[in-house]
């Protein structure tokens, strides 16, 4: 029993009262592409030494590889992550800063459009900015030139095996390629977050069998930012979101496009569910066909929220399938005058409940919601249509007259 400074200490070993040491354990470096020979000087093909990091990794049972602080890499040829491995660009925010050249910035992955990034199993992406090495960096500053780079848009930065599952990207930019990301894989389970693109078309999921989950998602075009330019140049003549032959999902939360043809696409797909999803054409009417959400033969179909604002089209629903839209804002200032809000058809049936309508003085002699072709039953309940002057509901002849109070 000892006593110190009035306090009684009972049992205490005299060995506890020298410090504590404790033992250095070795932590081994984490590999990066230069450990594999990469030049890592943005210019020579480092994809070898990035198929050589992945080999590696793959031997030991899977890792991570981590571009170095500083360094810029160019892959020249394709490069397959193989199964529980992944890519760490090391970017708290890859996100574009208007005017900067890419190609000179640390991190920056350029890619050949001729080579795309493969994934296996249990694979990721992160932190990470991805260009198309063929691009001029920045953008031109004149509107014909830019648009010229523009057209040239060509290559899938990320692709996957057929066979492949439980892939997960995310904090990733991809800028100036034909198809941002084109999954093919029967198996599904993606997982996309903080994921930003300016291609042609973005986001292509398709044959998946289980949830895909997209969130925080957003195409625009970042390849022009901080340009004066007008609403035709940042146009893409592509889709932003698409989904076909694929079921139990996916499902989207707070995603966004702007200027795309086509926003998102759903062809055979069962339950797409959109939580506050947004999609806004360039703002220019002499640009045609504008689509904001397209369904085709796509079942159970849930958009909560959101804004649907493609000037051309908003909503199309060309065959089949049920659908709900809840506390939608659908149309904007720019609607055009022969375009529609939302088209039902082809035996479809839904439900539209407290939605809002909203017409330019152009497009207020539209019927904001039109059925053709025996789009089925149809209700609405609590809607409010803004700045049209025809019938909010008009129905072709031989159409069931829908149920809107």
């Amino acid at each position: 029993m000892i006593t110190r400074r009035g306090i009684l200490v009972v049992g205490v070993s005299a060995a506890l009262s020298k410090p504590l040491t404790y033992a250095k354990i070795p932590v081994e470096p984490a590999p990066s592409p230069e450990d594999f020979d990469a030049p890592a000087n943005g210019q020579d093909d480092d994809g070898p030494a990035f198929r050589r990091a992945m080999d590696h990794l793959s031997s030991t049972g899977g890792g991570t590889l981590y571009l170095s602080t500083g360094k810029r890499y160019s892959c020249q040829s394709p490069v397959t992550i193989p199964d529980n491995c992944g890519i760490d660009g090391g970017l708290l925010s890859p996100g574009f800063v208007a005017g900067l050249d890419y190609r000179k910035q640390a991190s920056s992955l350029l890619l050949d459009p001729r080579a795309s990034l493969s994934l296996g199993n249990s694979t990721g992406l992160r932190n990470l900015r991805i260009l198309n090495a063929a691009l001029q960096y920045p953008c031109p500053e004149t509107e014909a030139g830019a648009r010229a780079h523009v057209d040239e848009f060509a290559g899938t930065a990320i692709t996957d095996s057929e066979n492949s599952a439980d892939r997960h990207i995310e904090n990733v930019l991809v800028i100036g390629f034909n198809q941002a990301i084109k999954l093919v894989s029967n198996q599904g389970r993606a997982i996309i977050k903080d994921f930003r693109f300016d291609c042609r078309n973005g986001i292509e999921i398709a044959n998946s069998q289980d949830v895909d989950s997209l969130e925080n998602c957003l195409g625009s075009d970042f390849y022009m930012q901080g340009r004066k330019f007008n609403w035709k140049a940042i146009y893409r003549d592509g889709t932003a979101f698409s989904f076909h032959h694929s079921q139990d999902g996916p499902y989207l939360v707070n995603c966004f496009e702007i200027g795309y043809k086509l926003g998102y696409a759903f062809e055979k797909t069962l339950s797409p569910r959109l939580t506050n999803c947004d999609c806004d054409g360039a703002a220019d009417l002499s640009l045609t066909n504008l689509t904001g959400l397209q369904f085709t033969d796509a079942g159970n179909a849930s958009i909560v929220g959101g804004n649907i604002t493609n000037q051309w089209r908003a909503v199309s629903v060309i065959s089949g399938g049920q659908h709900a839209f809840i506390g939608v804002t659908i149309g904007n200032q720019a609607v055009a005058p022969d375009g529609y809000l939302l088209r039902a058809a082809g035996g479809s049936v839904g439900r539209v409940v407290g939605c809002f309508f909203v017409a330019s003085p152009k497009g207020g002699d539209q019927n904001p919601i039109s059925f053709v072709n025996k789009a089925g039953q149809w209700t609405g309940t609590h809607n409010q249509f803004f700045g049209f002057r025809a019938r909010p509901v008009a129905a072709e002849q031989g159409v069931p007259s829908p149920d809107f109070r």
